[in-house]
């Protein structure tokens, strides 16, 4: 997924405490670098978990560091927290693994690692009063923002996007 001109990645993340207690992450997000989302991207086509998945581990450290960063500002019960935990919880495993929306999004494309080769695209369309409209493309995903809507965008991948366009 994009953002501005940054790459993020959407993963959830279970975390098995020392006493046996479990917990589920969703929808946490990693920057990562267009090197990185392409392996992401490849091992998830091929079916691979993120552990499987070879020239990541800078990634999946960061995943997990980003998850014992929001589970020390989090209670159990999902609540946020207002100071981080003075001890974190004694974790013994975490399992980290693409959102299904991702997974589900790079499966159906057809060749996936094809969107790398295409070029970025972007296209500001200007109104009468003065304010525009942009649409950005890269890597098989359509970011639109508006100019009277300050920091607010719609992200699709250009399948979604084109269907809203094409009826055949």
């Amino acid at each position: 997924m994009r953002v501005g001109k940054d790459l993020y990645i959407n993963y959830d993340c279970t975390i098995t405490y020392k006493d046996g207690k479990h917990r589920n992450l969703s929808l946490a997000s990693v920057k990562v670098t267009k090197e990185e989302y392409r392996a992401v991207v490849a091992g998830a086509a091929e079916g691979k978990s993120l552990e499987e998945t070879e020239g990541i581990v800078d990634v999946l450290s960061r995943m997990k560091e980003n998850a014992a960063y929001i589970d020390k500002w989090t209670n159990l019960n999902g609540s946020y927290r207002k100071a981080p935990l003075k001890t974190p919880r004694a974790i013994e495993k975490m399992e980290v693994s693409l959102t299904d929306e991702e997974v589900r999004k790079i499966r159906r494309m057809p060749d996936p690692l094809a969107t790398f080769d295409r070029p970025e695209e972007h296209m500001t369309i200007y109104r009468n009063d003065g304010s525009s409209v942009t649409i950005d493309y890269e890597f098989g995903t359509v970011r639109i923002s508006d100019t009277r809507k300050k920091r607010s965008f719609v992200t699709l991948d250009a399948e979604q996007f084109l269907s809203c366009f094409v009826h055949w």
